[in-house]
């Protein structure tokens, strides 16, 4: 249930979203949302993004996850680095990007 593709992402519908080789979502962190018509490129890794909080006054730091989400008509190049928390729709990252921790790419 961590890693969500597709048209009605969670009732297990599947749109047609292509997965090329080599890519690793880590789902293990935190959820991965993809949307419908999405094309993730080779050896490109999807990464929930992170950040240290303390979630107690006077408790250590601790490291947070977030859901990471990336929009319908979206595509990913190759050898591409994205923990960003929300990439939008109909957005087109090029080849060797890296999207930074906590980024939001809109519409």
């Amino acid at each position: 249930d961590k890693v969500q593709i597709g048209e009605g992402a969670g009732k297990g519908m599947i749109g047609k979203t292509i997965i090329h080789g080599g890519v690793t979502i880590r789902g293990d962190l935190q959820s991965v949302k993809i949307g419908k018509y999405t094309v993730i490129d080779s050896n490109t890794t999807l990464k929930p993004s992170s950040r240290l909080v303390r979630l107690k006054p006077d408790g250590d730091l601790e490291e947070v996850w977030f859901q990471l989400k990336i929009g319908s008509y979206t595509m990913v190049g190759k050898d591409c680095t994205v923990e960003a928390a929300q990439i939008g729709a109909q957005v087109q990252i090029g080849d060797g990007s890296v999207i930074g921790a906590q980024c939001v790419v809109k519409d």
